[in-house]
């Protein structure tokens, strides 16, 4: 699986990064430097281990400085092997138009104070009135409370993603979700009905 992680949002981009590299914590890891040749990468990631072909492939600052990705280079990668090019900055639309029929992209733009506060929401509502205030009037604040109150209320009825995305008819990443479930922990289900 080949993942692309890019935008302007550094920490969150990194934080799925360190998800990804826990979730694959049992592979043997690679890490390629950003000055790397489409060559190099293709043939690192190509050699086989003789104990585990399978491998965590990390290169970061790749894609972003590339004018042009050769046609055959996303295809060459090998299938078995998780590869994931982290970039610092946003990809153009073209470079996400083109490697979008390849590979997994996830963007993490700069969060809207919006955002901040609805991920501060908790018992303690100290914060999360710091960030109530930064909001503008037209960012579409209670569609969005809405909306977060019935993700944590279908958490706390321990529902799969899966059914998540039936109910509210919207497409919930696995990454986002863990952080629902983990918000929805600070409550209990009477709270939040």
């Amino acid at each position: 699986m080949i993942y692309i992680l890019h935008g302007d949002d550094v920490a969150s981009s990194y934080k799925r990064l360190a998800q990804l590299q826990e979730e694959n914590k049992g592979m043997p890891t690679l890490r390629l430097p950003a000055k790397s040749t489409p060559q190099e990468i293709t043939t690192a990631t190509q050699s086989q281990d003789l104990i585990d072909p399978e491998k965590l492939v990390i290169i970061e600052g790749f894609l972003q400085p590339l004018k042009k990705i050769p046609d055959n280079f996303f295809p060459s990668l090998p299938t078995d092997s998780v590869i994931i090019f982290w970039e610092k900055n946003q990809l153009t639309p073209a470079k996400v138009t083109k490697l979008a029929k390849l590979s997994r992209i996830e963007e993490f733009k700069e969060r809207s104070p919006i955002f901040a506060f609805l991920d501060s929401i908790n018992p303690n509502l100290r914060l999360s009135l710091t960030y109530l205030s930064q909001i503008k009037e037209n960012e579409g604040l209670l569609w969005h409370l809405q909306n977060r109150l019935l993700l944590l209320i279908l958490s706390k009825k321990d529902m799969s993603l899966s059914q998540v995305v039936k109910v509210t008819k919207r497409n919930v990443f696995d990454w986002q979700w863990t952080k629902i479930k983990g918000q929805a922990s600070a409550y209990d289900t009477k709270s939040l009905s």
